[in-house]
């Protein structure tokens, strides 16, 4: 530069360097700042969206393996329950001989032939040894001599397969099979399917296992990932235990089957990932450059098997993140090359122009100089005098705007104005630049074609030698188009669902808010829609991707509206329709008809395969609110009101619906902390000896007195409860809470005394009741003899075999079976004839209008019901003398009612014990 600056006949002295070199600082270095924070800022978010794509993606490959898996494991127990249920099978075992072994062989042959996953059937007796086997091979099946068959009694599946109770499963780990001890070569891995197998009288008469070859599993997993976009991921499966079943080095693989080989564990040489990836079910983990993702592969979940808890595979991939292509290109501080080179010209340009600045008043020719390194770099650049007027623009300019030199020069450069700023900010701008004689931040201008585009610009102003006077502006900027892109990509993200291309909720809100804002009190719907059988859809889709017909059904929909209106996908199942055309809630009634009468043709152009099961809600504009959000509210208000409606398909938004969902919200969030607050509490209600009027038992009544809302009825409360699944919670409080008070209070009642206590349908169905009511029952030493259960008829949908082995857990521990409320549901005679109960328990309604309005007809007939099945009968309800009377007349056992007694405390029920001993 100095030598230019001689040529010129310029004087220069030290002071000159020193000034020039101050204010370069003074610009360059905070330009650096920036250029490389914005740089590091982009690639590091580009880096974090390629990390979050790359897990996604396996995250979806892991998903597709592991419904894959799932799926040849239901298909292969229900191969293993086809052979047990044969004919063949069934006749072997309960006349077990060589003619019925033969069609047991014949029939394992015929199966074998056409299941070439299949490497054996067995059957292997109690004692453990093999006395049916087929070996399956590439060419035919073997019926294996009896000379050759093993004893198996040793091995870990033969014994956990012969002690499962009747209908179960238990499933094996993959291992490798052996031979007599030996493991087999070439390496077959196998999963070992194994069912005990009973005669028509129950009897265990063995076992029945099916060996699985495991390369299938493998071969999917190396299937997913043959086509895989990057190289340097690398995944594995493993077993519980971290031992390797799938890898890219096959000596690690199966090696915990050696024990004189060395045996290579993923959690060995990773124990602080252990516990994470045993533990949950799937997600991801970064370990300074290295990231994992690991998903749980668990075949058995939706298995009655033995073992589906503990049986489970896991699916990991990783990659170094240094690896990711972003990254080839950077070499200092997230810099490319090029990076660098912009960063160096830009440092040069700034030091160039602070010396035509400063050297300004002693020859006009230096801005010559700054023209011709302009022109030599890739941003744009521009110089105007003081007054915005441009007096010089580069090359990258042009390319950039379109503009050529000529056509700018003289322009003022708010001639470029998008429009898209507001007047604030071209204040503040140059507030900035007055100020502090330079502004950096992003632009939305105008191109030559009327284009909007965006950029990244620095602004420096240029004051004279001699005064504080601005002599000059200079611009300097990029085209940020690629940076827009990639943020326009991650904005669809984050306003699309990426399945169906359809817009989210958080989209969905403002383009209401937009309806809102343009409809200018118009009216429109807002109809939201549920795909009650999604599930089902999607797992009977036959072969058809379940996303293709829900994207045709979604083209079909918009054949219905118009190019303002729009369809939103809210979740998975749910859905919603802005009908911004139909402006009357008539209007939207007939679409409410279009739309269903769409979905049963949609059907028939299916052929019937299925049917999408649909409720809706709908809310109106302005009617139900004028907020995006209050539309939204209403209309999905109106939809789970829907949903509990067995007739209607479509309701729309009311205050009487908003106010029920509204009340049974906040008694729903009051109810999670009854038990929490003390708001519970039980009351009994005696049960009399009709003959002698004694007090042979109780029932127990739960109570809820709120702090906010008072006493709340069951009838209420109740449902409530059984709806979010507080009951089972509530359920067992009950159990307890009347076990205790009966400790308090046995020693004075009589042997046969019974407190009845009501089991809720959910509450019966779970799994642990039985061992709650044994473990309170020693908590507080009763005797569960002097209790009974009430169940609802409702319990009756199951099916009445599974009921009845229910009852009898119960009954073996002592308890007796009531049926509450008979009559008033779906009661049979079959289900009385088959199903394991000691009472009857006649609902109110047969007698509360006795004698008046009923001649006490049914109650009767109750009570010749349960004599006829050797059945105790009792009737709630009962509050006059002429009731009591003529329930005795007609043969009722027992009678409960406020003729006796109302529901009393504790205390008062305490009293009423001793004043009726």
């Amino acid at each position: 530069m100095e030598d230019k600056i001689k040529s010129n006949k310029i004087k220069v002295n030290k002071s000159d360097y020193k000034a020039i070199l101050k204010i370069s600082l003074l610009i360059i270095i905070p330009t650096i700042i920036i250029y490389v924070a914005v740089i590091s800022f982009i690639t590091k978010t580009q880096i974090e969206t390629n990390i979050k794509l790359i897990v996604a993606e396996q995250e979806q490959r892991a998903n597709t393996i592991n419904f894959i898996i799932k799926d040849i494991y239901n298909e292969s127990v229900k191969d293993l329950l086809i052979i047990k249920n044969s004919d063949e099978m069934s006749s072997f075992l309960n006349n077990p001989n060589e003619f019925t072994k033969t069609e047991v062989e014949q029939m394992f042959y015929r199966f074998a032939s056409t299941k070439k996953n299949f490497d054996q059937i067995r059957i292997l007796n109690l004692s453990g040894k093999e006395i049916v086997r087929i070996n399956n091979s590439s060419s035919s099946p073997v019926i294996v001599d009896s000379e050759e068959l093993q004893d198996k009694s040793d091995n870990d599946y033969f014994i956990k397969a012969v002690n499962l109770p009747i209908n179960n499963y238990y499933i094996s780990d993959m291992d490798l099979n052996s031979e007599n001890g030996v493991i087999e070569i070439p390496h077959k891995p196998i999963v070992r399917f194994a069912t005990p197998l009973f005669n028509d009288d129950g009897k265990l008469q063995g076992v029945l296992i099916i060996n699985y070859l495991g390369l299938d599993f493998i071969h999917i997993l190396d299937e997913q990932f043959k086509d895989i976009e990057y190289d340097f991921i690398y995944h594995c499966l493993v077993n519980r235990d971290g031992y390797y079943l799938n890898n890219e080095d096959e000596s690690k693989t199966f090696s915990f089957m050696y024990e004189d080989k060395e045996q290579f564990s993923f959690f060995e040489t990773h124990p602080d990932l252990e516990e994470e990836f045993t533990t949950n079910d799937h997600g991801s983990v970064q370990k300074n450059d290295i990231v994992y993702f690991y998903k749980k592969i668990i075949p058995t979940i939706d298995i009655l098997s033995e073992n589906n808890e503990q049986h489970f595979w896991i699916f990991i991939s990783k990659f170094n993140v240094s690896s990711l292509p972003i990254l080839n290109e950077q070499l200092l501080f997230y810099l490319s090359a090029v990076d660098i080179a912009v960063l160096l010209i830009l440092c040069v340009l700034i030091g160039y122009i602070v010396s035509v600045v400063y050297f300004r008043n002693k020859d006009r020719e230096q801005l010559t100089l700054t023209t011709k390194i302009a022109e030599n770099t890739n941003d744009a650049i521009l110089i105007t005098e003081s007054d915005t007027k441009i007096i010089f623009v580069n090359k990258s300019f042009e390319e950039i705007t379109g503009y050529t030199a000529d056509e700018v020069i003289g322009l003022k450069t708010n001639y470029f104005k998008s429009g898209l700023h507001s007047p604030s900010f071209y204040s503040q701008m140059w507030d900035d630049i007055q100020n502090k004689g330079h502004w950096s931040g992003e632009v939305w201008d105008r191109k030559k074609d009327g284009l909007f585009y965006p950029k990244l610009l620095n602004i420096y102003s240029i004051k004279t030698k001699y005064s504080d006077k601005v002599d000059k502006y200079i611009g300097i900027y990029s085209d940020l188009n690629r940076i827009k892109e990639t943020e326009a990509n991650l904005n669809k993200l984050k306003n699309y669902n990426i399945e169906t291309d359809l817009p989210n909720e958080t989209l969905l809100k403002k383009l209401v808010d937009l309806s809102v804002m343009n409809n200018h009190n118009k009216p429109f719907g807002l109809f939201s829609f549920s795909v009650m059988n999604f599930n089902e859809v999607t797992f009977s889709s036959f072969g058809v991707e379940p996303n293709i017909i829900l994207n045709d059904f979604i083209n079909d929909i918009h054949t219905l509206i118009s190019k303002e209106d729009f369809v939103a996908q809210i979740s998975k199942n749910t859905f919603a329709i802005g009908l911004i055309s139909y402006n009357s809630k008539k209007e939207v009634k007939s679409f409410c008809d279009k739309f269903f009468e769409l979905n049963r043709k949609f059907s028939q152009k299916m052929n019937n395969n299925f049917f999408f099961e649909i409720k809706a809600g709908v809310s109106i504009y302005p009617d139900d609110d004028i907020t995006s959000e209050g539309l939204l509210k209403s209309a999905n208000i109106a939809l789970e009101a829907v949903k509990e409606s067995k007739t209607l398909k479509v309701l729309f938004s009311s205050p009487k619906i908003k106010e029920k969902v509204s009340k049974e919200l906040k008694m729903n969030l009051l109810l999670r902390k009854a038990i929490e607050n003390n708001e519970l509490d039980v009351n009994y209600q005696p049960q009399v000896d009709s003959i002698n009027g004694k007090i042979k038992g109780a029932e127990a009544l739960m109570r809820w007195n709120s702090k906010e809302l008072g006493s709340v009825s069951p009838f209420f409360f109740i449902p409530v409860a059984e709806k979010n699944g507080y009951i089972i919670e509530i359920g067992y409080w009950l159990i307890e809470r009347v076990f205790d008070d009966y400790n308090k209070i046995k020693d004075k009642l009589p042997s046969n005394f019974k407190i009845s206590i009501n089991v809720s349908t959910i509450q019966f169905q779970d799994p642990d009741l039985v061992d709650k009511f044994v473990s309170l029952s020693e908590k507080y030493n009763v005797n569960l003899e002097n209790f009974e259960i009430e169940i609802t008829e409702s319990v009756l949908v199951s099916n009445v075999e599974i009921v009845n082995e229910q009852f009898q857990k119960f009954k073996k521990l002592g308890l007796s079976i009531a049926l509450d409320d008979f009559g008033t549901g779906f009661s049979s005679l079959s289900y009385l004839k088959n199903l394991d109960i000691d009472k009857l328990k006649i609902d109110r309604t047969f007698i509360k209008d006795y004698p008046t309005l009923d001649n006490g007809g049914i109650a009767k007939l109750i009570v010749n019901i349960a004599n006829e099945f050797n059945l105790t009968v009792i009737t709630e309800g009962a509050e006059n003398k002429e009731q009591v009377d003529y329930l005795k007349s007609v043969g009722c056992t027992f009678i409960q009612g406020y003729y006796f007694s109302k529901p009393l405390c504790f205390v008062d029920f305490d009293n009423y014990i001793d004043k009726n001993k």
